[in-house]
């Protein structure tokens, strides 16, 4: 099955505050609501949202689990050196 561009609904999104990073709700064809991340990206004098990757519930649920140690890591990473 190819992708139709007319399937895939954004249902809601999140930009930080320089509009740089956005975190949406996509349902494709009706089915369940994926999350998708996603960063804004500039190639010469064109400016896109460039999608990482879209998750499932359970895979947003490991996600949300996890992101606490993550930043934790990345914050002491960050003032050892």
């Amino acid at each position: 099955m190819a992708y139709d561009p007319s399937k895939d609904k954004e249902l809601q999104s999140f930009t930080n505050q320089d509009e740089t990073l956005k975190v949406a709700l996509f349902s494709y064809d009706g089915k369940e609501p994926k999350l998708a991340l996603s960063k804004k990206t500039s190639t010469g004098q064109k400016t896109y949202w460039k999608s990482f990757t879209r998750l499932n519930i359970e895979e947003t649920k490991f996600m949300r689990e996890v992101l606490d140690n993550v930043l934790e890591y990345m914050i002491g990473f960050k003032t050892k050196e």
